[in-house]
């Protein structure tokens, strides 16, 4: 309790749209000033939200954007509206449902067969549920989704590219998106939340969804340490308005409703990371917000995982990574990660 109450005070002060007013009037807007006319960005879950606001504005800057998106119908609409209004013809549209490791599979399938570089990819697309549901493959969804995605698809195109689907001017850089809420967690190695069904537990989506998230900021270090060659990075978007808060958590939407950020102001730091070159160097595994690197833990929560309760996370991930078929062509270079 005494944890959350800590996170939610800092949280009205630097989680809410003054917040990330405060920071802006340190920002250096010469960061983005940036020719990325020859770059691939993919933002997963970009038809709402902060995915969609980060792809508005990549694509106003001139960049490449591809939307992964699981709905077609909201995808072409995001399409067609970014399209438009950014002025850019280079957007297009991949449908992939990332809870599936099956539609993973093809998508980064695809994408390699293309011979594009996949000079950045942000993974944003995540869900939290008020029940645990499992895939059509087995799988608890919000686990799926929000953790075991991004990691597939990450080693997927990293560890079957060709030298040429490299960048050339820059790393390769992956963002993951994170939540505040993580900060009140310690990770569990119970990652597919099963005790809740073995244990017959009442089921937390919000707790799942921050689990998740804390989760994938451990994931951001460890593959960082696997694959140097690339930046890694997570942040967090701080108190967000977008359709899936209300949804999924109305009470704390109501409460923070005057003061929450707009989609814009929460994707300013995923757009600096994936387009500002201040970050090349020296800031691989870190968390950011506002476009600052931050501390993961709350002072004196005793939310730190030891060691090897973070490795079991690798270890259970790639699981599924090593039970895909290898239908690469074998003129890919494979890591041995």
């Amino acid at each position: 309790m005494f944890t959350a109450l800590k996170w939610f005070y800092n949280g009205c002060s630097h989680y809410t749209s003054g917040g990330f007013k405060k920071a802006e009037s340190q920002f250096n807007p010469n960061d983005l000033q940036v020719d990325i006319s020859h770059r691939n960005y993919l933002i997963t879950g970009s038809n709402s939200g902060i995915g969609y606001s980060a792809a508005m504005e990549i694509s106003k800057r001139g960049g490449r954007v591809h939307l992964v998106c699981r709905n077609r119908e909201k995808g072409e609409k995001a399409l067609n509206e970014i399209k438009l209004e950014s002025n850019n013809e280079n957007v297009f549209l991949h449908i992939c449902d990332l809870s599936l490791i099956r539609d993973v599979k093809i998508f980064s399938q695809q994408w390699l067969e293309s011979g594009q570089t996949a000079d950045v990819l942000i993974h944003n697309a995540g869900i939290m549920n008020n029940e645990r549901e499992e895939t059509s493959e087995g799988i608890e969804k919000t686990f799926a989704t929000n953790l075991l995605a991004p990691f597939l698809l990450t080693k997927l195109l990293l560890d079957n590219q060709k030298p040429e689907q490299r960048p050339l001017d820059m790393k390769q850089r992956v963002i993951i998106v994170s939540s505040g809420g993580m900060l009140t967690q310690k990770m569990s190695t119970d990652f597919e939340f099963k005790r809740v069904v073995t244990e017959g537990k009442k089921w937390d989506g919000m707790q799942a969804y921050a689990q998740t998230k804390r989760a994938s900021v451990y994931l951001t270090e460890l593959f960082a340490q696997k694959y140097p060659t690339t930046n890694f990075f997570s942040m967090h978007p701080g108190w967000v308005n977008t359709p899936q808060l209300e949804s999924a958590m109305p009470t704390f939407n109501r409460l923070t409703k005057r003061i929450q950020r707009t989609p814009q102001e929460g994707s300013d730091t995923i757009v600096w990371l994936a387009i500002s070159p201040t970050v090349e160097d020296n800031f691989s595994a870190l968390f950011f917000q506002d476009r600052h690197p931050v501390d993961k833990f709350i002072s004196n929560s005793n939310t730190e995982s030891p060691a090897q309760d973070v490795e079991k996370l690798w270890s259970y991930l790639n699981h599924y990574y090593e039970s895909i078929p290898n239908y690469y062509p074998s003129s890919a270079s494979s890591a041995s990660n």
